[in-house]
Formats: C-alpha cells, structure tokens, sequence
C-alpha cells in the first residue's frame, strides 16, 4: 500500500505504482505454465477468474452456477491456442474475455459482460493492457493507493495472482521470497475470493515464501467462512508460542482473537 512507498524507497527498493495514468501495467490474464507443482495452470487461472468476477459481480449470492459454467468454458477456449504453441500465440487480456463473454448463447454471459464492460472499456480499465512491470529489485513495493474504493480490491487480488507468478519464478531460482500484504481481510469478504487466496498462500508457502497478512479489521476477518483454514496456520503477535496455535482449534481461536481484539491493533501473521 501507498503508506510503504517512502520506505521502499529509502532502502533503494521498487515502487510500482497501479493506477490509471500509470506507466506500469498488471495484465491479470497472464497464463504462467510453470508455476504450478501438480496443478494444472489452467485450472488455477480459471479459479482465479472465478474469483476475480465474483468480485465484479458483487452482491450476496456471488456467482450462479451457470455464471461459473460460462467462465469456465471462456477461459479454456481463450487459451486453447497459448497452450498449443505459447511461443507465438498471444496472451489474452481482458477484452479477450469480454468478447468471447459476449458471443456465450446464454443470457447468463450477458450479464457477466456487461458487469465486466466497465473495466474493459469504461473508466475503470487499468487492468486492461498487457503486462509492462520490469522487477530489477531484491525490494517491491506493489501501490494501490491511488486506485478508488471500486477497484482497489479486485487490485488486491490481481497483485495476489501477480506476486504468486513472482513467487514461484523467484523459487526455481534458488530465491527466498517474503511477502507482506496490508488489509487482508479485504480479499475474505466473498466466498470465492476467500478460497482462492487461502489455495494461494497454502502454494506460495510450498515455495518457501513467507507470507504475511496485516489487518486492523479483525471482525471482517473473523466473519469468513475460510478463516479457519487461515487460522489454523496463523499466529499472533505476542502469541508466538501460544499453546492454542498448536490445538488447532478454530473456535477457540476465534474467540481468543475476539477477546485480544479490545487490546488494540492486532497483527496477525502467516507462521513461518
């Protein structure tokens, strides 16, 4: 987040700054082939999506099963030809995705489309060009403060698929790679979301990154239903040999992190 920034700088760190008249561009389309230990790539790109557009759509019910068929279909059929020959063909972008969206027979993928059309061709459209970010540096910091409230989290989780990708190149490298991310629970408010971003730091742990989560709103980050897969593998400042970490029981956490709220500002922390 933005308030990082001057001290990214300080030690001679990166700062990339995602925002509409930003240089620097996030495509969240961008297919890895070989960031995955026995998972397909395409697989966890579609499950990305699915995430990704349950947070375009919004709304309590998130995504119908239909809507989820349709996505899955587009996303395997926008990429049929990078699998084939990934030296030539193109890597889609959101356009790609919103067109083919478009063309689905079902009333369903209309209204995916045009949920989507704000961010492709309407004002919201930062992450609509291929990706230009070139990280030359052992320190990254990731900006989205100038991003508005309507975009900021569907950037929180595009910069979670990004930094997973940088993760696991970092990895077949023989580099160790620490991750912090500020206001977690942003990305545990939809069921989707959640359990995509709990798959993600399970992987980028695999990897031997350290990822850390941050948050000031615990009550947001209690009420997921994936907390307790996050819980399970978390532990408090202060808590560091705390015996309930280890019983692996996730009511009683919760309601010690309940009680701890009070006390002030909690930082909760992937163990390491």
């Amino acid at each position: 987040m933005g308030e990082y920034s001057p001290l990214i700088k300080r030690f001679g760190g990166q700062v990339i700054e995602i925002a509409p008249n930003s240089p620097h561009h996030i495509n969240p389309m961008d297919l890895k082939m070989d960031t995955a230990d026995g998972e397909s790539p395409l697989s966890m790109k579609a499950d990305f999506l699915l995430s990704l557009c349950e947070l375009i759509i919004g709304g309590k019910e998130g995504l119908q099963p239909v809507e989820r068929t349709v996505i899955d279909r587009c996303v395997r059929l926008l990429y049929r030809d990078f699998l084939n020959d990934p030296a030539t063909a193109k890597m889609p972008i959101l356009q790609d995705l919103y067109a083919l969206l478009c063309e689905q027979p079902e009333a369903e993928s209309k209204r995916l489309a045009m949920a989507l059309e704000i961010y492709v061709t309407g004002s919201l459209n930062v992450f609509y060009h291929a990706t230009k970010v070139d990280l030359d540096s052992r320190l990254v910091c990731l900006d989205l403060k100038q991003l508005g409230a309507g975009l900021r989290t569907i950037a929180m989780l595009i910069m979670q698929n990004f930094v997973w990708s940088r993760v696991s190149k970092n990895h077949g490298e023989g580099v160790a790679t620490w991750y912090y991310f500020d206001e977690f629970h942003q990305l545990l408010r939809d069921e989707l979301t959640a359990s995509y971003c709990v798959t993600i730091w399970k992987m980028l742990r695999k990897k031997g990154c350290v990822p850390s989560a941050l948050t000031q709103n615990v009550k947001d980050l209690l009420a997921s239903r994936e907390v307790e897969n996050i819980l399970e593998d978390i532990c408090c400042k202060g808590w560091m040999s705390n015996p309930l970490l280890k019983q692996r029981d996730s009511q009683l956490i919760r309601s010690s992190l309940k009680r701890f709220c009070g006390k002030g500002d909690i930082f909760i922390r992937q163990a390491a």
